[in-house]
């Protein structure tokens, strides 16, 4: 296991339409806690306070959610909001690995402990949560303001890879609240064609 993991603890978040199921385990799967949020963003602050509660001193939440734009979104939204580390975990994933256990259920916790499960082991190629979309969601842009806010970051990005010869580089945790993450798709692309890009050189 890479070092680098044991300064984190992943909470995996099994979302729904009325409620949304934690799980919040170390490296090594161990299970730290569990609770249930209410689907409303009222009741959100409360159930970080809970999750951090959980949380040994000094080591950092990694959030992985399998919906960050439909039901999951006002949560990821306001994690995001809060300079949390939020993932988007692949539900294809979540499923492979929920047959392959011992106890193949689908009862939330148990769910939210296979997110939980993925989320550890592929961190580092799981793609960040959409922060800079979510971001202008919450500041009140309707999608199509968001997608039009995000196509001129984009462009951006672009330009200033092109002035600078330099390839896109992913931005570090702290910047995830002001700051796009391109889809993985777009990052390979991008690297083709391009060499050095930092992005705090950018005005957020």
């Amino acid at each position: 296991m890479e070092k680098s993991l044991a300064k984190y603890v992943f909470v995996g978040v099994d979302t729904h339409k009325e409620d949304h199921t934690a799980c919040t385990t170390n490296p090594w799967h161990k299970i730290l806690g569990t609770c249930r949020v209410t689907n409303d963003s009222a009741f959100f602050g409360k159930f970080l306070d809970e999750v951090t509660n959980t949380i040994p001193k000094g080591l950092i939440p990694a959030f992985g959610l399998e919906d960050t734009d439909g039901l999951g979104r006002p949560l990821a939204q306001f994690l995001i909001q809060s300079k949390q580390m939020v993932k988007e975990v692949n539900p294809a994933k979540v499923d492979r690995e929920r047959d392959e256990s011992c106890h193949p259920d689908k009862s939330d916790p148990q769910y939210a402990f296979c997110i939980s499960k993925v989320l550890v082991d592929e961190f580092f190629s799981l793609p960040d949560a959409r922060a800079y979309y979510l971001k202008k969601l919450a500041e009140g842009k309707t999608k199509k303001q968001a997608i039009t806010c995000l196509k001129r970051r984009l462009c951006d990005i672009i330009c200033a890879m092109m002035r600078d010869r330099s390839e896109y580089v992913m931005p570090q945790p702290k910047d995830y609240s002001v700051f796009l993450t391109a889809d993985p798709a777009i990052n390979r692309s991008l690297r083709k064609n391009y060499k050095t890009y930092n992005p705090r050189t950018l005005s957020s």
